[in-house]
């Protein structure tokens, strides 16, 4: 959790990193971090607080990663142009033109998703170029991974490969 009004009023702050294992940004946060420039937030927020992001008026785009659009307390995006990019994930786009606050904005891109990574402990995974080849390489046991609803209505799945899903048609598992 990112406290509230932990970095409020950071004039001078232009980029963040924010931790996969983050779960909520409580209000004001960034409030009136005018030159922020970057934003991503990860994939496992469920809550951003209320002006969480007013007046951050420096930032060129916002990127989600959450599959589900993250419930927003008042004003978060008090401030900032609604005609900025906002990247998500290309299955969620729908759900994030349907929510609360996001769908103020009025530019959504699918966000760019990594072409490999870890699936497991001493596990990994890559996707080929035209993203039609998944291979999973190593040993030991693969995370679980399970199925993403937004009410009763499927999101998608939280394998890092989801957004190829589509395009996959051979899966290596070598030995």
């Amino acid at each position: 959790t990112i406290q509230t009004g932990t970095f409020n009023y950071c004039s001078a702050l232009e980029t963040i990193s924010l931790p996969y294992s983050l779960t909520t940004i409580q209000e004001q946060a960034f409030r009136n971090c005018s030159t922020l420039t970057s934003i991503t937030i990860p994939e496992n927020v469920t809550h951003i607080g209320a002006y969480a992001l007013q007046n951050c008026t420096g930032l060129p785009s916002i990127t989600c990663n959450a599959m589900i659009p993250p419930t927003l307390g008042a004003g978060v995006f008090a401030g900032i142009d609604k005609t900025i990019p906002l990247y998500v994930r290309k299955f969620s786009i729908d759900a994030y033109k349907a929510a609360e606050q996001w769908s103020d904005f009025s530019n959504f891109l699918p966000v760019s998703v990594p072409t490999y990574g870890t699936c497991g402990e001493n596990l990994s995974w890559s996707i080929n170029e035209d993203s039609t080849v998944l291979t999973i390489t190593g040993t030991g046991a693969m995370y679980d991974y399970e199925g993403v609803l937004n009410g009763n209505l499927w999101i998608g799945c939280t394998t890092p490969w989801y957004d190829y899903a589509d395009k996959i048609i051979v899966v290596n598992l070598p030995e």
